[in-house]
This record gives structure tokens, C-alpha cells and sequence, in this order.
């Protein structure tokens, strides 16, 4: 396993980010959804996998006690600013269901567009 691999190279510290919600990301939008929502199925794959890593995690942290892993939540913070876009100073999350993402600052509106070509203005 890497993560031993890392404690054997002398590592201390080691950060383990987990799987954010890849049910929202452009790729899986433009193949799997129909509204733009997010694929449930696809989420729940990245949350039953990061359950297994925190247990995965405080295993380590049990057995090699002059070591630290700390696991990093990525994947309530990304859906959290997908589904409240006005509390991070966004109008809304705009989606075209597409591959293309693009942030979009003068309007706020984060864009998914349909080719790398469209220009998204909102």
C-alpha cells in the first residue's frame, strides 16, 4: 500500500484527500444526466469509498502511532458550493450538460459548456 510505502520513507505527516462527488463532474453530467442534477449512483460510489478510507485512516493512525494520516473531506465542500453557489458569491451553477467547465467571474456563473468553442454568458 502507498500510504505504508510513505511511513517506511520516513513520512510523518501524510494527507489524504478523499473522492469528491463525482456524480457532478462535467464528464458524468454530459453522459449520465438528463436536468443536469447530479448522478446519485455515481455519489454514493464516492461516499461508500470514503467511508472505507476514514476507517482506513484511523486504522493507520492506530498501528503507527509516531505517525499522523489525516484525512481531508473534499467531497462536502464541492457538493456544499455546487448546491449553495449565492453563498460563495455565485448567482447560480449554471449547466449545459457538456464536458467543458469554465468559470465565468464578471457574471459569476460557473459554466459547463458544450464544446470548448461555446462561449457561456449568463
Amino acid at each position: 500500500m502507498l500510504l505504508k510505502q510513505l511511513y517506511n520513507l520516513g513520512a510523518k505527516q501524510i494527507l489524504v484527500t478523499d473522492i469528491g462527488p463525482i456524480g457532478c463532474i462535467p464528464s458524468q453530467l454530459a453522459v449520465k444526466s438528463v436536468n443536469g442534477e447530479c448522478i446519485d449512483f455515481d455519489n454514493n460510489l464516492a461516499i461508500n469509498y470514503n467511508a472505507g478510507l476514514k476507517l482506513l485512516i484511523s486504522q493507520l493512525n492506530s498501528q503507527f502511532l509516531d505517525s499522523k494520516f489525516i484525512y481531508v473531506d473534499s467531497y462536502d465542500p464541492i457538493l456544499e458550493y455546487r448546491n449553495n453557489p449565492t453563498k460563495y458569491g455565485m448567482f447560480s451553477y449554471c449547466s449545459l450538460n457538456s464536458l467543458y467547465m469554465s468559470f465565468n467571474f464578471e457574471t459569476r456563473c460557473v459554466c459547463v459548456c458544450s464544446s470548448s468553442s461555446l462561449l457561456c454568458i449568463y
